[in-house]
């Protein structure tokens, strides 16, 4: 709770051209986030239904919907922030937020054995 606390206040702090440097930054995280978890999952049994490629397993096929979602989120975020200040911290936190949840995903996966 402190940490949600304390990315909020750093969120909140940040004037217009800090703003995109941070969305730009939690764009970034969210990316790399997404590609630790592709690669931390691949092979592995996939418990999601919708990402579950041959034999419940995760494979290329996973890889491209979880990053196609990622991507169009990002892409989506690209076309709309411009010209709406102030909606930049919103975004970058949600993607700092949505980064961190898949790091720990990510974390998890690492210490399963295939």
């Amino acid at each position: 709770m402190k940490r949600l606390i304390l990315l909020t206040l750093f969120v909140s702090l940040c004037s217009n051209a800090q703003e995109r440097k941070l969305w730009k930054w939690s764009a970034a995280s969210l990316a790399m986030a997404t590609v630790a978890d592709c690669h931390s999952s691949y092979g592995k049994r996939e418990l999601n239904p919708v990402l579950r490629g041959s034999g419940n397993r995760f494979d290329v096929t996973s890889v491209a919907l979880k990053a196609g979602a990622v991507g169009v989120l990002l892409l989506g975020q690209k076309l709309f922030l411009p010209g709406r200040t102030g909606k930049r911290r919103s975004w970058a936190a949600l993607n700092f937020s949505m980064a961190a949840t898949t790091s720990v995903f990510a974390a998890r996966n690492y210490s399963i054995r295939r």
